[in-house]
């Protein structure tokens, strides 16, 4: 046998309660929830002079890719402390080629241990496999000019240019 209140007063005061227990319980399992699934991008650095200025974290960039040239042969004053910092430091430093990687240089990306600088495109496609715990900061390191040369009246000139 259920014990209903009788008179209004009551009622509005258990129905105000039951809608607040409502309210509390489904705002806390949706964040929650949201907390569970949401893809939460933690950066070690969040930009360049971050990494200049970071004590512990080791720097891997590909030697094909041209950035280390820059970093090698640059006069901007950031560039040279990395430099300083990474490049003449081999404890702090890994280079790589397509031929010398090491599966190693990803575990310590997702241990937080090491930045890897190399070609958006490779880091994508290494972000994009399902083993991989990698965040890509939101700012790009430069931009890459690249052309294609093609016979006039190509079929692949429209969907290249809508890329």
């Amino acid at each position: 046998s259920t014990h209903l209140p009788r008179t209004s007063a009551c009622r509005i005061i258990l129905a105000t309660w039951w809608l607040l227990v409502i309210v509390v319980t489904t705002t806390y399992s949706a964040n929650f929830v949201a907390f569970l699934v949401s893809n939460q991008n933690k950066y070690i650095v969040k930009s360049l002079e971050e990494l200049a200025n970071h004590e512990t974290v080791t720097l891997a960039i590909n030697e094909e890719s041209p950035i280390l040239d820059t970093f090698k042969v640059s006069q901007n004053e950031l560039y040279e402390r990395i430099r300083k910092v990474y490049l003449q430091n081999p404890h702090r430093f890994r280079n790589f080629t397509s031929e010398t990687w090491d599966s190693s240089i990803l575990i310590d990306v997702a241990d937080g241990k090491t930045v890897l600088i190399d070609e958006i495109s490779t880091l994508r496609r290494w972000r994009n496999k399902s083993s991989c715990n990698l965040a890509l900061l939101p700012e790009q390191l430069g931009n890459v000019a690249l052309a294609f040369g093609l016979r006039k009246r190509s079929s692949f000139l429209q969907p290249i240019n809508e890329e």
